[in-house]
């Protein structure tokens, strides 16, 4: 089927019945293309590289922050805090969402539980981003009305939702409240309590490339600088 799209879309032009105009503009089989071409450009290039960072970590990982953020494709945190492999230990979901203790199981607390207990990483870092989806959602929810599994994982940034309240405001006041959802979890409690832990809090505005952070003392948020 996706050779059939392929051939009408470029040769004869749209075909009855086609997919929406993006997946005529992008092939589908483009981007697999490009990630095989990107694997064979880092066999051949960045490997030898980094050789010994990889050998580095094949005896172990020793990550110093999780990083939770959105799984929206325009977030790329490697990029934009410039880290090496090993040295973040991310996980990703729609809305950079943390459930609550008591909201059900899931894989997002599984990995919080190994990353501080069994490799003791000693920060968490929770990214959110201008114009996020999950948040649109929250504040106009007819938006996702057809999605089902969607809105159900939403119901947990509903508690940070204010009336009135811009998408700057939701998006900060969401970061305060995954932070809480945290400090639900036993096992995060006792590390922050130890000094083993340090919670913070992010929003990233990818199309400017400014960045900004949730000040623990204060509750605000201040703009990071470009110092190092």
């Amino acid at each position: 089927m996706l050779s059939f799209w392929y051939i009408q879309a470029t040769a004869d032009g749209p075909a009855a019945g086609s997919p929406p105009a993006c997946s005529r503009t992008y092939p589908r089989r483009l981007p697999l293309q490009k990630l095989r071409s990107g694997v064979a450009k880092f066999r051949s290039e960045i490997l030898s590289q980094k050789a010994a960072k990889f050998s580095e970590l094949a005896e172990g990982q020793h990550p110093r922050v999780v990083l939770i953020t959105c799984s929206d494709s325009r977030i790329d945190p490697s990029l934009l805090c410039q880290t090496d492999p090993g040295d973040l230990f991310v996980i990703r979901n729609a809305g950079n969402i943390v459930p609550p203790e008591g909201s059900g199981s899931g894989g997002e607390i599984a990995t919080l539980e190994y990353a501080i207990k069994a490799l003791q990483v000693p920060q968490i870092l929770v990214c959110g981003h201008s114009k996020c989806g999950a948040m649109g959602a929250v504040m106009d929810p007819e938006s996702a009305a057809s999605l089902g599994h969607v809105c159900n994982w939403i119901e947990h940034a509903k508690p940070a939702h204010r009336d009135g309240s811009d998408l700057n405001t939701q998006l900060q006041d969401k970061i305060r409240h995954q932070i809480a959802n945290l400090r639900t979890y036993d096992f995060i409690r006792e590390a922050e309590a130890d000094g083993r832990l340090t919670l913070h809090g992010w929003v990233y505005r990818f199309e400017t490339g400014d960045v900004e952070q949730l000040d623990p003392e204060t509750g605000t948020f201040e703009r990071l600088g470009t110092e190092t």
